[in-house]
């Protein structure tokens, strides 16, 4: 919780032990964008890349070619990327109730989503 802002943010009170600024929250809010879709991304990708493999007798050499590569590897891991920047350059985190900071689409803060 120490990433947290020390002060009162959204009429809630931070959490115990929080010592942290609004550029640390910032700063959590993208790792945990960008880890968390890319994570998931890659679970997805993996179940892709066993189906392709058993279900419809794709090849490995056929998966180990560039477009292959590029979907199953690098697409989840751009998409939360995008995912981070975005949050990040039009300042969706915030303080989340929990123990860490998170985007808005964690949030649901219903005043935030009016001034998009």
């Amino acid at each position: 919780t120490w990433m947290v802002p020390n002060e009162v943010i959204n009429g809630f009170d931070p959490p115990p032990l929080a010592t942290g600024t609004d550029a640390t929250c910032a700063a959590q809010a993208f790792m945990w964008n960008l880890f968390f879709y890319a994570g998931y991304g890659s679970n997805a990708t993996l179940a892709i890349t066993y189906w392709l493999t058993v279900c419809r007798g794709r090849t490995e050499s056929k998966l180990k070619q560039c477009n292959w590569q590029f979907l199953l590897l690098g697409l989840p891991w751009l998409l939360g990327l995008i995912d981070a920047v975005v949050g990040t350059v039009f300042k969706f985190h915030s303080y989340n109730r929990l123990w860490f900071c998170a985007s808005l689409s964690d949030v649901k803060d219903p005043v935030r989503w009016r001034l998009l």
